[in-house]
């Protein structure tokens, strides 16, 4: 069995589907994902069900989210960058509030709040880090996409780093392991985005993240709601109306108990002084 990338510790094999092998690290829990799948071509952005309805209620989260971390991460030193910024959401919000920002990404859906403006840095292949001598680089939703983070990691050189990750230990991720393990993956293959062009290739656990990341320090690891009563037009892409209550329901329960409980969590790494250069 192939060891891990996290802990390089034995990887026991999880799960297995036609479009996924998950292997389980020994030490960490982190759950590596090779998809076996067709590979599908890069239209980031570009999916049919990304609808304006969708994209406005992923906005709405994305907004609550920004405004969150703003408050929790008063003093993120500058120039700071968001990366893989998407609809910059965070961006606009730091933006207001003054700070140094800049916003970077391959492609911006319609909407985003990058498009216009003298602070986007497009870059043109995958991965890439624009010159530039970063004090904080903030990454939300993004390193679980990449199929080697201990490198990437490595190669910033920012003071500070923010990493929005998506668990699979939440309630979401609970009843998709379940279900899985019942031999109906596909919640599970959901959450993985299979079939998606930048699908998920890890899902980490803080033990394996925080091993990912060294040599840097963690400084704070908090739990934070990706989900709230947009639920309905997150799921569906349209609008329920009346339908949809419970399904709005559910998603204000997952982000009341997601203090304690939840799906995400947002980490903050410095570089460790006995470390640095």
């Amino acid at each position: 069995m192939t060891n891990t990338p996290c802990c390089g510790a034995e990887g026991l094999k999880a799960f297995e589907t036609h479009q996924v092998n998950i292997i389980r690290c020994a030490t960490c829990s982190t759950l590596w994902v090779d998809h076996t799948g067709p590979k599908v071509a890069d239209t980031t952005w570009q999916e049919p069900d990304l609808t304006p309805v969708f994209l406005k209620a992923l906005g709405e989260r994305r907004t609550t989210q920004a405004q969150q971390l703003l408050n929790w991460l008063p003093d993120l030193p500058p120039p700071i960058l968001d990366y893989g910024c998407g609809q910059a959401i965070f961006f606009d919000k730091a933006r207001q509030a003054g700070l140094d920002v800049w916003a970077t990404d391959l492609a911006l859906p319609a909407g985003s709040y990058a498009k216009d403006t003298d602070r986007f840095i497009p870059i043109k292949e995958p991965w890439t880090i624009p010159a530039g001598d970063w004090g904080t680089i903030v990454l939300l939703d993004v390193l679980e996409h990449h199929a080697d983070p201990r490198a990437f990691l490595a190669s910033l050189s920012a003071q500070r780093l923010v990493i929005k990750i998506p668990l699979l230990r939440g309630p979401s991720g609970a009843v998709a392991r379940a279900l899985a393990r019942l031999g109906k993956p596909n919640q599970l293959e959901n959450l993985l985005l299979v079939g998606e062009a930048n699908p998920h290739r890890a899902f980490f656990t803080s033990k394996g993240l925080i091993s990912v990341a060294a040599p840097r320090r963690l400084v704070s690891r908090r739990q934070i709601a990706d989900v709230g009563t947009e639920l309905p037009e997150r799921m569906t892409g349209r609008e329920l109306g009346w339908k949809g209550l419970p399904l709005s329901a559910a998603g204000g329960g997952l982000a009341a108990i997601s203090r304690i409980w939840s799906d995400t969590a947002v980490f903050v790494f410095d570089h460790d002084p006995a470390t640095s250069p």
